[in-house]
């Protein structure tokens, strides 16, 4: 590795020099943090602190040996996960909610052109009427 003090290291070298140590400790450090909040039956939130996620890892010496800004780094990846996972179930559940209304859609289509549907409202009123009803329920379904 270069030493960043020595000199007509240029600012791309040292930022190499950086990168290259976060990969390093990010390969070696994932797995022992997640292996040691399961065993301590630690759950890491949105809401830790850092100082919180610090104080729980200090027993991994690995961890405890880190420089401060890769100990932040590790809370800070942490987080972003957690926030990536949340996002995606978010998506997930929009995208149900817009196949449900599809369905009950096709459903009263189905039941109208069979004449089955005996009623003065048009589909696209009694969908009005559904999603009106959801809205006030706390269900999201707007498409």
């Amino acid at each position: 590795m270069m030493d960043p003090s020595q000199q007509g290291t240029s600012a791309h070298e040292i930022f190499e020099h950086f990168m290259e140590e976060v990969r390093e400790k990010h390969k070696l450090i994932k797995s022992l943090i997640k292996h040691h909040f399961k065993k301590i039956g630690f759950k890491m939130i949105e809401t830790t602190s850092e100082e919180e996620f610090i104080d729980k890892l200090l027993e991994v010496n690995e961890f405890a040996g880190l420089r401060d800004y890769l100990k932040r780094y590790f809370h800070r990846y942490f987080l972003m996960k957690i926030r990536s996972k949340k996002e995606s179930k978010q998506a997930s559940a929009k995208k149900s909610s817009k196949k449900e209304r599809k369905v009950i859609f096709k459903i009263f289509e189905q039941l109208q052109t069979k004449g089955e549907l005996k009623n003065k409202y048009s589909i696209e009123n009694q969908m009005d009427f559904i999603e009106r009803s959801m809205k006030g329920s706390g269900f999201n379904v707007t498409p």
